[in-house]
C-alpha cells in the first residue's frame, strides 16, 4: 500500500511537471521580454515558466500577484490579477451570495484577455463541489464549470 501511494505521488509530481516548468530569463525569447516590459514596466520579482507552448510570467504589480502568458513570438494571451475579497466589486460579490451560498472562495483573480472586458474569475468550493466561476463586472455570470479531479491535475 505505501508502494502504491509513492508511486501516485511520483506519477502526480511528475505529470505536473510536464504542464508547467520553470525557465532561467536567458532561455525567454527576447520578444516576450520586450513585450513583458513594455506592458508591465513596472512589475518586480518577475519569473518565468513554460505552460504548454507559452510563456507564463510571474510578477508583483502595485501589492498584487498577477501572472501574464505570451506566446513566443511576444503576443499577449492573458493576464490574472490576485484579488483579496474586498476589492471584489459589491455587483460581483452580490452575484457570488447569491448564486454559490455557503462556498469558500479559494481563489479569486482579475482575468484580463485581449479585445474582451475584464473578468473575475473564482474558484469556490462547498464540501466537495468545486467550480470555477467567471463574472462580469455587472455581476452577469459568464461561466460556470464543474472543477473535478481530471481538471485539478490539468491544471
Amino acid at each position: 500500500m505505501k508502494n502504491i501511494i509513492l508511486i501516485i505521488a511520483a506519477f502526480l509530481l511528475i505529470s505536473n511537471a510536464a504542464f508547467s516548468q520553470k525557465v532561467a530569463e536567458a532561455k525567454v525569447p527576447a520578444e516576450v521580454k520586450t513585450a513583458f516590459k513594455a506592458k508591465f514596466p513596472t512589475a518586480t520579482k518577475v519569473g518565468y515558466e513554460m505552460e504548454k507552448n507559452d510563456y507564463e510570467i510571474s510578477f508583483m504589480k502595485d501589492g498584487a500577484e498577477c501572472s501574464a502568458n505570451f506566446d513566443k513570438t511576444g503576443k499577449w494571451l492573458e493576464t490574472e490579477i490576485e484579488l483579496t475579497n474586498a476589492q471584489i466589486p459589491v455587483t460581483v460579490k452580490a452575484t457570488l451570495d447569491k448564486e454559490f451560498a455557503g462556498y469558500k472562495i479559494n481563489e479569486s483573480v482579475i482575468l484580463e484577455t485581449p479585445g474582451a472586458a475584464k473578468l473575475y474569475e473564482f474558484e469556490v468550493s462547498k464540501g466537495s463541489s468545486k467550480f470555477e466561476v467567471q463574472l462580469a463586472a455587472d455581476g452577469k455570470l459568464v461561466k460556470k464549470e464543474p472543477i473535478g479531479k481530471e481538471s485539478e491535475e490539468e491544471d
